[in-house]
């Protein structure tokens, strides 16, 4: 059985949120010396805010029941149970 590390998931979330978050800071206090960088700076941090709510709106599914949890299943998430190697099935 595949299990999903929820924690890793939100975990996953938050990384998203401090980026947009260390976007902003930097483009407000003009530490980004590419004009370029500054003015593309909006659409970035509105398509990881739209990722964020959108793995929030999935989770919220898991969470409710309404969504199989294997549908999360990534390589960040996944539990020490599903890392085991088929050979050694106790670890």
């Amino acid at each position: 059985m595949e299990h999903v590390s929820l924690s890793a998931e939100l975990g996953e979330i938050r990384y998203a949120i401090e980026g947009a978050h260390w976007i902003a800071d930097s483009v407000a206090m003009g530490a980004v010396p590419d004009l370029e960088r500054v003015h593309s700076a909006p659409v970035i941090i509105s398509a990881i805010l739209l990722l964020v709510e959108t793995g929030l709106h999935q989770l919220g599914r898991v969470l409710r029941g309404e969504e199989n949890p294997a549908h999360l299943l990534t390589p960040h998430n996944v539990t020490a149970a599903r890392r085991r190697k088929p050979s050694n099935p106790v670890q």
